[in-house]
């Protein structure tokens, strides 16, 4: 028997001590047996606080991530976009960003064609090829339907990597029929760059190739107005 239970040498002694004639005997064979009891009453008091403080603990884990994170793809959703756009407005002048804003091309047609299941899936899968496009410390968000926006600092004094384009590059990589036969998805995206707190600016002008990137035929990547295709 474990310490917390009566032992049987405990139990032993409770007996001897009720056969006898010695009251004093007796009531300490009581008192021990209470003790004892009380020791493994708190003990389990004890266990289950700490049980209940790690469920809340998972709650309110789960409770953040509902709120901030897209439940369909499992990137940033607009409550985080909210959040992470005001820490970058408050960020130093010399502090860099890349915006990227990515959207499915012809993302309709994939629904209507593959069914809303599969469009779901495309939608899950370039979640995990934008976050595979970026670091831990940057955020890729889920702005409403099929697309998505990544802002990703940049380290002072390099060339501003092309980000949108690897992840054309990486989209027209995957394999999409894994998810259906016959399915093909490709992306547009547009990309700006400059100081972090001027996000707002960024935004615009990451919009304004997005949209000078479809309307050269889509499937392809603008940063100022240059057009790159992968």
């Amino acid at each position: 028997l474990d310490d917390y239970k009566p032992s049987i040498r405990t139990l032993a002694m409770s007996l001897a001590a009720s056969r006898s004639q010695d009251v004093a005997a007796l009531r300490w064979a009581h008192h021990l047996a209470e003790l004892r009891w009380n020791t493994r009453l708190a003990v389990l008091g004890a266990v289950r606080t700490r049980l209940a403080a790690a469920r809340m603990l998972r709650q309110g884990e789960q409770l953040n991530r509902q709120a901030y994170v897209d439940a369909l793809t499992g990137v940033a959703n607009r409550h985080a976009e909210t959040r992470h756009l005001a820490r970058l407005r408050r960020r130093e002048p010399r502090d860099r960003l890349a915006v990227v804003l990515v959207d499915v091309d012809h993302f309709k047609a994939v629904n209507d064609t593959f069914g809303h299941g599969v469009g779901d899936d495309v939608l899950r899968v370039l979640g995990t090829i934008l976050q595979g496009a970026i670091r831990a410390t940057d955020l890729a968000v889920r702005l409403g339907g099929d697309e998505f926006m990544l802002l990703v600092d940049l380290p002072p004094g390099h060339d501003v990597p092309p980000i949108a384009a690897e992840v054309i590059h990486a989209v027209n990589l995957h394999s999409w029929e894994e998810i259906s036969p016959g399915l093909r998805v490709g992306v547009s995206a547009g990309q700006s760059a400059g100081s972090a707190r001027e996000v707002d600016q960024l935004m615009r002008a990451a919009d304004d190739n997005l949209y000078r990137a479809k309307a050269a035929g889509r499937g392809r990547a603008v940063t100022a107005n240059t057009a790159q295709r992968r």
